[in-house]
């Protein structure tokens, strides 16, 4: 009997294995498709961890005023709550404190934290559109063209700029909003979240107040159970929550609590002035239509090769124009109950970015240029999201609509080559954007090797660093005290974290080309760099020894700062924080320049001097050809 339920047993398990075998078999192509679909993300994740540098830069030097307030005791919600320019970065803010606590103030938690809120929303976003193309093999292809977008490196300035993290926190609202009102949950439960996600969004980026309308909008237009009783009392409840919310936001605490050259020359303590130019609008009509425009148009304006500021305009028109036929197939296809809620959370997507696209052209009606700043890609990508879902829907619609299968082939073929289309035009995006993560990450490196020094002589390029350099020093010492700056300042010359090589770089990659002693008593270097690999050095170290004197006698005296970046052949816009010219040649892309303090008086010894290339990535400084004598 015992050895007739073992083989019932071993019959059993064996038939579990074979339909789980079954199972996979059947599961697996969705598996991989799934996976290709959201590769872009993973492409973006590896383009983060070889880019990111852990170095704060500009608005992010603002975290030395809240560490000094924590340390003392003095942080409240008030402060962290309080606008910086008009945004209140509340999550910002918590997101610093975290990384503080966590990871020793490595700014890079904050940086990922902004991929993890990227792909939250891809998933979400996913999700929803999984609900409008039910069974449709458009899905694969419109959820890869929506992650080629959302996770481009051309947003290079939202992904490795720490601060950033709070303005991407809004996106992810709004697609929580999205999720909840296509999901099956309870109608108090797709309130609260909508409640919950404008709060937050809200209190994270002043672009998160448009989520509040989409908040409110959404129940009235959702097909409900029982008609228009629970569609007002969702809507209501969550009116009285925005006017709550909003009477909050601007009320009395509404002051800038940044420094004045991170609000646009608002001072610390005063209303942001950033609405008074709703007043210039009227004068200034075509800049502000020109600015939407650009706005519009600003997250495929690098895809064809073109100056940005041209394009953007156009692509603008383009996205507007297919917009408002959306628009027209959404209110034809109205009394489709299908349909209707389908494609309703895309057309809220949409509505958001435009509203956003206004609102910027509003408040900036006098600067159309500032459009189309990569680090604003985001603010208008949904409307390029939402078209995308929408165009799916309707290929898939009119490929079913086809009277015979034939037909039904070619539409789908059409649909698939628009989509193929797009995607091949992303690659220019992809190409561009990965390169100017590259010059981002450069200037980065440059300006941790110029902060370890930052106490000891005055930055010429302070503006890779912030715009007042006297600013960033106070805010340095800060983070430094409690060890959340790495490397820490430096209070006299040294190599400190820069640790001398033996290698000497060849005379192709690095040299002195001029050297002079001064009427100032000063010594002045000019020269190019070059480290190993080819990567431009992030500064160069000035040392002196007696004649004849050991590698150990080498005293550091001076830093000399590089004179530029890549060879950009772009645009001020798409090298902002970077400042890097249009140079060809090694001896100009990769010049140095920089002079130090002679001791006062000279020894009478004979003194040598030697150059060193920073790496400031990899901690290491080398030999800058052989050693010379000092001409007195």
């Amino acid at each position: 009997m015992n050895e007739a339920f073992a083989d019932m047993d071993m019959a059993l398990s064996g038939a579990r294995e074979d339909d789980a075998a079954l199972e996979f078999r059947r599961k697996w192509p969705k598996i991989l498709l799934f996976f290709l679909a959201f590769s872009p993300a993973v492409a973006m994740a590896f383009a983060m961890a070889t880019h990111a540098v852990d170095v704060p830069m500009w608005d992010g030097w603002e975290r030395g005023e809240l560490w000094q307030r924590y340390y003392a005791g003095e942080l409240d919600f008030e402060y962290l709550d309080s606008p910086h320019i008009e945004h209140r970065m509340l999550t910002g803010r918590l997101a610093i404190l975290v990384g503080g606590w966590l990871f020793n103030g490595d700014v890079r938690f904050e940086m990922w934290l902004t991929f993890a809120a990227a792909l939250a929303t891809a998933l979400l976003l996913f999700y929803v559109l999984r609900y409008t193309l039910r069974g449709s093999p458009a899905l694969w292809p419109a959820t890869f063209l929506i992650n080629l977008l959302l996770f481009c490196p051309q947003q290079y300035s939202n992904y490795i700029w720490a601060i950033m993290f709070a303005v991407y926190v809004p996106f992810l609202c709004l697609a929580v909003i999205l999720a909840a009102w296509v999901s099956p949950l309870p109608l108090w439960c797709k309130t609260l979240l909508g409640v919950v996600a404008a709060l937050v969004g809200s209190h994270s980026f002043s672009q998160g107040l448009v989520l509040w309308p989409v908040a409110v909008c959404m129940p009235l237009f959702t097909i409900l159970p029982g008609g228009w009783r629970p569609k007002l009392i969702s809507a209501g409840v969550t009116l009285l929550a925005a006017t709550v919310a909003l009477l909050y936001h601007f009320g009395p605490t509404f002051l800038n609590s940044s420094d004045i050259s991170h609000a646009y020359g608002t001072p610390t303590g005063e209303r942001p002035s950033s609405f008074e130019s709703f007043s210039k609008v009227p004068e200034n009509r075509g800049a502000a239509k020109r600015y939407f425009l650009s706005a519009l148009g600003n997250p495929l304006a690098r895809m064809f090769g073109s100056d940005p500021r041209e394009t953007a305009r156009d692509v603008g028109w383009g996205l507007l124009v297919l917009a408002i036929a959306a628009l027209v197939f959404f209110f034809w296809r109205r009394r489709d109950r299908e349909t209707w809620p389908r494609l309703l959370p895309w057309m809220a997507a949409g509505s958001f970015a435009v509203s956003i696209a206004l609102l910027l052209a509003l408040g900036h009606p006098t600067t159309p240029s500032r459009a189309v700043m990569p680090r604003y890609i985001p603010m208008t990508l949904f409307l390029v999201i939402a078209l995308i879902a929408i165009g799916a829907y309707a290929a898939t619609w009119w490929a079913r609509t086809a009277g015979d299968r034939k037909s039904r082939g070619r539409r789908a073929a059409y649909a698939s080559g628009v989509a193929a289309a797009l995607a091949v035009l992303a690659i220019n995006l992809w190409v561009y954007g990965l390169y100017k993560m590259q010059a981002w990450k450069e200037a980065r490196l440059e300006e941790r090797a110029a902060l370890t020094y930052v106490n000891l002589f005055e930055p010429t390029r302070a503006a890779r660093i912030d715009a007042r350099i006297d600013f960033v020093r106070k805010q340095a010492a800060v983070l430094d005290r409690h060890g959340l700056l790495h490397p820490p300042l430096l209070k006299e010359w040294g190599f400190g974290p820069y640790l001398p090589q033996r290698t000497r770089l060849s005379a192709k990659k690095a040299a002195v080309t001029r050297y002079l002693v001064g009427d100032d008593s000063k010594l002045h270097i000019d020269g190019h760099a070059l480290l190993p690999g080819g990567r431009i050095a992030d500064g160069v170290l000035i040392s002196l020894r007696p004649k004849g004197g050991g590698d150990d006698d080498w005293g550091v005296i001076g830093f000399a700062e590089m004179r530029a970046l890549h060879a950009l052949n772009n645009i001020f816009l798409d090298t902002q924080f970077g400042h890097g010219p249009n140079l060809v040649y090694i001896e100009q892309y990769a010049r140095f320049r920089g002079s130090a303090d002679l001791p006062d008086p000279l020894p009478d010894d004979e003194l040598e001097v030697q150059c060193w290339a920073i790496d400031a990535e990899k901690m290491q400084s080398f030999r800058v050809g052989d050693h010379i004598a000092l001409d007195r």
